[in-house]
């Protein structure tokens, strides 16, 4: 949460779902990239293809500004702001450009001497009056050895004709500035069914 100034972090996932709206497959690269002290740009890109009866291509982009606040040496609280472009992911209703505003907490500690962290991020998205949006996201990870890392992820969204609850957990492990891992995602609304197998690449420089 929050890249220092001249400091960029890129993670890119890439997931295949089975479920009630059949078979898709999802890629997301995220990046960070530091500015100046305390504040950072913030890049999103998604794309899915959904392989039904007809195939549903989309691609959606999200580019904003972050603002972060150091509360001790081991926690931070930052707010964005984010403009969403492209086609909209969230159903065939949502359409056209919107924006998003989101605020986290991080904080960092030790566990049993190893390295652990938690992160709670709140965010508000629109992209007119029949799409919006509320998100949860909820992330805590612990280093298992200074390489090997295990991350678990949960998040909701609801709003308008939406209802989705998720979690994913994630093992990941460091090559140099990279970290590589598999992970298991799930939903758990009981809305719908859907699960995937999800591959993550992790780049700090």
């Amino acid at each position: 949460m929050g890249a220092g100034s001249g400091a960029c972090q890129q993670i890119t996932d890439i997931w295949r779902e089975r479920g009630d709206f059949g078979e898709t497959w999802h890629t997301d690269v995220y990046g960070e990239y530091g500015l100046a002290k305390n504040w950072g740009g913030t890049l999103k890109l998604d794309t899915q293809i959904r392989e039904d009866q007809n195939y549903d291509d989309r691609t959606s982009m999200e580019a904003g500004l972050q603002r972060s606040f150091a509360m001790s040496p081991r926690s931070v609280i930052a707010i964005s702001a984010s403009v969403l472009a492209g086609e909209a992911l969230e159903g065939p209703e949502c359409r056209g450009t919107g924006y998003e505003t989101r605020a986290g907490y991080g904080r960092s500690a030790s566990l049993g001497g190893h390295n652990a962290f938690v992160n709670v991020e709140a965010a508000f998205r629109s992209r007119g009056s029949d799409c919006e949006r509320n998100l949860v996201e909820v992330a805590a990870g612990v280093d298992l050895t200074p390489k090997l890392h295990t991350i678990l992820k949960a998040w909701s969204e609801t709003g308008d004709k939406a209802r989705s609850a998720k979690i994913e957990t994630d093992l990941l492990y460091d090559i140099g500035k990279y970290s590589a891992g598999i992970g298991y995602r799930q939903e758990v609304s009981n809305a719908f069914d859907e699960s995937g197998i999800v591959i993550a690449v992790w780049r700090r420089f």
